[in-house]
């Protein structure tokens, strides 16, 4: 097991024995539950670092900084929920934090949108997530960086490509679509460790990480190339999956990741 450094080693010991503590799950002797739990931390951690860095960003817009505690939260959750074999319970976290990350980012640039949402919901100016999506997809980012507004557009549009088919994917449980996506739990002794149900979350918590870390790289890159190089960016680029080819297209924007 690789531990990207003695504080995310300090949390997965502490996860390991609250865990055992409180329910009798030895996660240490099982190798999916130890791939679970190091991916859901390693994405936990990812926030932490994102939260203190923006902290003077927070403070300027009020209000913004309640979505990173909130993603905090289900980060949470999903660890929790996830070695105790309560699968649809974390899956609904996760879309949760789908939903949260395009709502940042859009309120972040609109904080009066966002007071006046606070204030009263149904002021709200974004109707759905479709106008999300599409904001993020057509953001004119080269107001922000001296780069080309296609090609780090592509890169969005990819990356919102991939959030979609997760969103769908994970609607189909939170909504019971059909009986393939019901849990079909009739009492406590049947929660019980299923691999292919780890597995499952365990890929779920590496896309959705990876969307994450990529969309606050795409819109706060100036931040991020001033974070420590051997143990925040090591942490977060640890946190990008290398199947979905996004530190590869951000290096060829961006030139750095």
């Amino acid at each position: 097991m690789v531990i990207f450094g003695h504080e995310l080693e300090e949390e997965f010991n502490a996860v390991t024995q609250f865990i055992n503590d409180k329910y009798g799950i030895i996660i240490k002797s099982k190798e999916q539950l130890v791939d679970f739990t190091q991916k859901a931390l390693t994405f936990m951690m990812t926030i932490k670092v994102w939260k203190k860095h923006l902290m003077p960003f927070f403070h300027q817009v009020p209000k913004t900084e309640m979505y990173f505690q909130e993603m905090l939260s289900n980060a949470v959750h999903i660890i929790l929920l996830g070695n105790i074999d309560m699968k649809i319970p974390a899956l609904i976290m996760l879309r949760r934090t789908q939903e949260l990350i395009l709502t940042f980012i859009f309120y972040s640039e609109h904080p009066v949108e966002l007071f006046k949402k606070e204030m009263d919901d149904n002021s709200r100016t974004v109707s759905g997530f479709n106008e999300l999506k599409d904001y993020i997809k057509n953001y004119p980012y080269s107001m922000k960086y001296n780069v080309d507004d296609a090609e780090v557009q592509e890169i969005a549009s990819k990356v919102i490509e991939d959030w979609t088919r997760q969103y769908k994917e994970l609607s189909n449980f939170v909504h019971g679509t059909n009986s393939n996506f019901f849990q079909k739990t009739e009492y406590l002794d049947e929660f019980k460790f299923i691999k292919k149900d780890v597995n499952f979350l365990t890929k779920q918590v590496e896309v959705l990480s990876s969307i994450v870390n990529t969309l606050l790289i795409i819109f706060y890159f100036e931040e991020y190339i001033k974070f420590d190089e051997t143990t925040e960016k090591s942490l977060i680029r640890s946190a990008i999956s290398n199947n979905m080819e996004y530190k590869k297209k951000i290096v060829e924007v961006l030139k750095e990741i």
